[in-house]
């Protein structure tokens, strides 16, 4: 498959039907581009630079709140020009740090796991050797703040790594900082995120192992095929003319013609997901999204193996569909 080289030419759009979608995937889960089409996917799918992440959930949320609070018109579609005019501001910054983003990746793994985020991609410092990026910690309300060397991770700069923690502010006024400190550029990421917890004041027992083979964080070949409660509520919030798609590393929900040459497979459409529903409710079957999402896993269990077979004679990747840069 071509893959697409993404330029600040390129248009991003967001769209009612991305904002409905990502509201019912609820949070966790981001706006994604991949030079060719916006769709959702786990936070964490654009923590190495590889896709373009353009909004999450939290801020989708965030959006409508500000709005109603100014009295301004709060709806899917004054929602998605918003962040179709933010893409584009965003994607210049992250023309120039998504090279850099590989490094500070597995910070944001080692992050993860105590409920503390990445917001969006990393921003060069002034002096164009540094990228710095901001974490949420959800808990407090507070900012955590990384800058590091471009070059720390091939060793051939010993500046240290910066930690910066910021208390949550009143609207208008500067955040204070509450915690600072300099470590040794060669710290390992685990370390830095229990230093972070720990400044922070968050309990020990808040980390949890992150749900992912091998605690990457990173597309994987998932150990079991699954269709969430989420991707079903997300397609019934997209509407007709969407699909349910696998793409080898997880579902994802794209228009139906994006199958058509095999490198995505079909689990189904929404007017079938309608259908699927309305023959469970007339036989008296259970028909809630939890049900449904166990009716479209056995589905794309029975179909997966074939479609991986027949993908293997063909020029096209799996991954290509969602990770073009």
């Amino acid at each position: 498959m071509m893959r697409h080289t993404i330029t600040a030419d390129d248009e991003v759009i967001v769209n009612a039907s991305h904002v409905r979608g990502l509201s019912a995937y609820g949070p966790g889960w981001g706006l994604m581009w991949n030079g060719r089409e916006v769709f959702i996917a786990r936070a964490e799918t654009a923590d190495d630079g590889s896709i373009f992440e353009i909004v999450d959930f939290e801020a989708i949320a965030a959006s409508h709140a500000l709005r109603t609070e100014y009295g301004e018109p709060s709806n899917d579609d004054t929602v998605a020009a918003d962040f179709t005019d933010i893409a584009h501001d965003y994607l210049d910054e992250w023309l120039r740090v998504h090279p850099m983003m590989f490094m500070t990746a597995p910070y944001t793994t080692a992050l993860r796991p105590y409920g503390i985020h990445r917001t969006r991609q990393g921003k060069a410092t002034a002096n164009g050797y540094q990228i710095a990026t901001e974490y949420r910690i959800g808990a407090i309300g507070a900012t955590a703040r990384i800058v590091m060397d471009i070059m720390a991770q091939t060793h051939r700069s010993a500046t240290p790594i910066m930690i910066t923690i910021t208390g949550p502010c009143e609207p208008g006024t500067p955040p204070a900082t509450t915690y600072t400190a300099t470590v040794p550029h060669h710290t390992p990421p685990a370390a830095i995120a229990a230093l972070i917890a720990t400044a922070a004041g968050l309990p020990p027992h808040i980390a949890h192992a992150y749900p992912r083979r091998d605690n990457t964080g990173f597309p994987q070949e998932p150990a079991y095929i699954e269709v969430d409660v989420a991707h079903v509520r997300g397609l019934s919030a997209y509407g007709p003319g969407w699909t349910l798609m696998w793409d080898g590393t997880g579902a994802v929900i794209t228009r139906a013609g994006n199958g058509d040459e095999g490198a995505l497979l079909e689990i189904i459409s929404y007017e079938d997901m309608c259908q699927l529903r309305d023959n469970r409710a007339e036989q008296g079957d259970p028909h809630d999204d939890r049900t449904i999402a166990a009716d479209l896993t056995d589905i794309l269990c029975d179909h997966h193996h074939t479609w991986a077979d027949a993908l293997a004679y063909t020029d096209t990747s799996p991954a290509g569909t969602v990770a073009i840069s």
